[in-house]
């Protein structure tokens, strides 16, 4: 394995145990979807206002965005550590997705569902074919929540 194979593994990784993958529909610009992966991590004990390693990661490795901390406390007034999300939108989260896909297993078929989205519906006046995938996406992330992961077990069938 080559160092470029070990990056794409990595993050393929952080996005099946911490990310989250997201076909949304703009406000400011009525009709139009967007893909968009993301990656949320509490901040680290020992450097508190600084940004996870592995978040620092994706950034060096895809580019994307670091959002601020969350704030520390819930809407319950519960106290918590304050998270960091690293997010990569539009044709760069296509990129990243294209790179990662083979090493992905949870959330492989999201991203499969994610990229023929790209290919097939992006675009003006395509409202209603991007709405089927938004809607595809979301059930398949329904189901898997139900049913634990898609993945068997060793030695199951599919």
């Amino acid at each position: 394995m080559n160092d470029r194979t070990h990056r794409y593994a990595y993050a393929a990784g952080l996005v099946d145990g911490d990310g989250c993958i997201v076909i949304k529909g703009g406000k400011a610009r009525k009709g139009y979807f967007g893909l968009f992966v993301l990656v949320t991590l509490v901040e680290p004990l020992n450097n508190v206002g600084g940004i996870p390693p592995a978040l620092q990661f994706l950034q060096d490795t895809f580019g994307g965005v670091i959002g601020k901390p969350s704030k520390a406390m819930t809407k319950h007034g519960i106290r918590r550590r304050p998270c960091r999300q690293w997010y990569v939108g539009w044709q760069t989260a296509e990129l990243m997705l294209t790179a990662i896909l083979p090493y992905l297993i949870e959330k492989k078929e999201q991203a499969e569902v994610a990229l023929e989205y790209r290919r097939v519906a992006m675009g003006r006046g395509k409202r209603a074919l991007a709405e089927a995938y938004y809607l595809k996406l979301r059930a398949l992330k329904n189901y898997n929540r139900r049913v634990g992961g898609s993945v068997p077990l060793l030695g199951e069938d599919k």
